[in-house]
């Protein structure tokens, strides 16, 4: 050896690079808002049914919502898996989804309840006389 340090010769030793950490808080407030142990929500198309028992009602941020095990055929809903993003999945006989309140649907939660067999159609959109679009439903509900 001719006097230079071992393994100096023209190696140089890698500087660790850290990725940028995502604030873990916003990183849990994502995965608790997106959480998919929840049922997801009814999605139906025009002419849509939705047959099942309620099992629970509750109410969310902005309007009231209730779970429903489908007892009959099986719907289309959607999941939210992210801020804004959803995927589309088929909820089957023995599944719960979510149905949320609209306008047209008021009188039907407010007689909403734990048990009850309800039908629920999807029967389309109207724009109201302020521009705005409303859903549509017709429904039954049955102790």
């Amino acid at each position: 050896m001719e006097g230079k340090a071992m393994g100096s010769e023209s190696e140089e030793i890698p500087k660790l690079k850290v990725p940028e950490q995502e604030n873990i808080w916003e990183k849990l407030k994502k995965k608790a808002k997106s959480s998919s142990d929840k049922p997801p929500d009814w999605d139906p198309e025009r002419g849509g049914w939705l047959l099942g028992t309620v099992k629970r009602t509750g109410e969310g941020e902005n309007n009231r919502f209730a779970a429903v095990r489908v007892s009959k055929d099986s719907v289309r809903a959607k999941r939210k898996t992210g801020e804004g993003e959803y995927e589309n999945v088929t909820v089957q006989p023995g599944e719960e989804i979510l149905l949320w309140e609209v306008k047209d649907l008021s009188d039907f939660f407010d007689k909403s309840r734990a048990g009850l067999k309800i039908a629920v159609q999807y029967t389309g959109e109207v724009k109201t006389s302020d521009g705005h679009k409303a859903k549509l439903y017709d429904h039954a509900v049955e102790g």
